[in-house]
């Protein structure tokens, strides 16, 4: 097994689908824990700082199996575009990506990923329509 680790941006995320397992906590952070994400955001930008505002790490396992069976029940040609983007289980850093597809949302942004939490069946359709 080959592991690799690839700096990404967000815009490289975009498309992309990630599942996150039962064995996950639930989302837990906190309004202070967003706002001190947006101010580190905002410091990075304030300070002219050049190349890509890095956070944590998101720790990721493809999921091969299981995206042979989502493109045979995929309903359009879209949805089949966005799972050959990969699906991805999410070992660490489901916190970051859950508040990012959040803010997102909130900037009313219409390219985001997919994220598809296990012990909530309507969560997907919950996200998309924050």
């Amino acid at each position: 097994m080959e592991n690799k680790i690839e700096l990404k941006s967000i815009s490289e995320l975009l498309g992309m689908n990630f599942f996150i397992p039962s064995y996950q906590r639930g989302y837990r952070w906190t309004k202070q824990q967003v706002k001190d994400l947006l101010e580190d955001i905002q410091e990075f930008i304030h300070n002219n700082q050049e190349g890509i505002y890095c956070i944590q790490p998101l720790v990721v396992k493809e999921r091969k199996q299981e995206i042979l069976e989502l493109i045979k029940n995929a309903n359009d040609l879209e949805e089949i575009k966005n799972l050959l983007k990969g699906s991805w289980e999410v070992i660490d850093g489901q916190q970051r990506l859950t508040t990012i597809y959040i803010l997102l949302s909130y900037l009313k942004s219409n390219n985001k990923y997919i994220i598809d939490y296990e012990t909530r069946k309507d969560s997907k359709s919950f996200l998309e329509n924050i």
